[in-house]
C-alpha cells in the first residue's frame, strides 16, 4: 500500500537446487540416513520359525524368577511375546492353553493329524491328566521334532520328538495334547 512505512527490509534468494554449498559433515550425515533407511526398507522381519530356531540354548529365565523344571510355558510365551508384543507372557501351560484358545493370534489344529508342520505349537496341559506328571509346551521345528525349554538344563532346545512327546504325555500322564498355529 502507498501509506505503508517500511522499517525492515527482508532479502529472499532463489538458489538453484545443488548449488547450494553444503559442508561435507552434512553430506556424511544424509548418507548414514539413506543406509538406515534402506536397511529398515530392505530388512526382512524373522520368520516366527526361524526365531525358535535361532534361540537355540538360550535359558529363558534365572531360577529365582521360574524354576527351570517348570519353565516351558514362560520360555514358550517370552518367544511369542517377541515374535508380537501383544502377545502376553505367561507362566502356566494352563494359562497358556487358555490363552491360545481363545485368542485371535492361533488357531487350533483339529485332531487327529497325519502330518506335523513346522512352527506348530504343542501343549499337554498340567492338570488334564492323570496327575502322575506335569505338563509341558514346545514347538515343531519340522514333522518330527520339538523345541522346548529342558527341565534338567533350563535351556531352550531340540528334546523331544512327535513319538517320545506322545509316550510321556498321552500314554504315561493320559494327557490329550493341543496344537495350535499362529494365523
Amino acid at each position: 500500500s502507498f501509506n505503508h512505512k517500511m522499517s525492515i527490509g527482508k532479502r529472499f534468494q532463489l538458489v538453484i537446487k545443488g548449488q547450494m554449498k553444503k559442508s561435507w559433515w552434512s553430506l556424511v550425515l544424509q548418507i548414514d540416513i539413506i543406509k538406515k533407511l534402506l536397511v529398515l526398507l530392505t530388512t526382512k522381519k524373522m520368520t516366527w520359525l526361524e526365531l525358535v530356531l535361532r534361540e537355540e540354548g538360550r535359558d529363558f529365565t534365572s531360577d529365582q524368577e521360574v524354576p527351570d523344571d517348570v519353565s516351558c510355558a514362560f520360555a514358550l510365551s517370552t518367544l511369542l511375546h517377541e515374535y508380537n508384543p501383544k502377545i502376553p507372557i505367561l507362566i502356566s501351560t494352563v494359562s497358556l492353553n487358555a490363552y491360545m484358545a481363545s485368542s485371535p493370534y492361533f488357531q487350533e489344529v483339529k485332531q487327529p493329524i497325519d502330518k506335523m508342520e513346522a512352527g506348530w505349537i504343542c501343549i499337554s496341559v498340567t492338570g488334564s491328566g492323570n496327575g502322575s506328571i506335569r505338563g509341558h509346551a514346545g514347538v515343531y521345528v519340522n514333522e518330527n521334532e520339538i523345541m522346548s525349554n529342558s527341565s534338567a538344563t533350563g535351556l531352550w532346545s531340540k528334546n523331544y520328538t512327535r513319538q517320545t512327546w506322545r509316550d510321556r504325555y498321552y500314554k504315561l500322564g493320559g494327557m490329550s495334547t493341543h496344537i495350535y498355529k499362529l494365523v
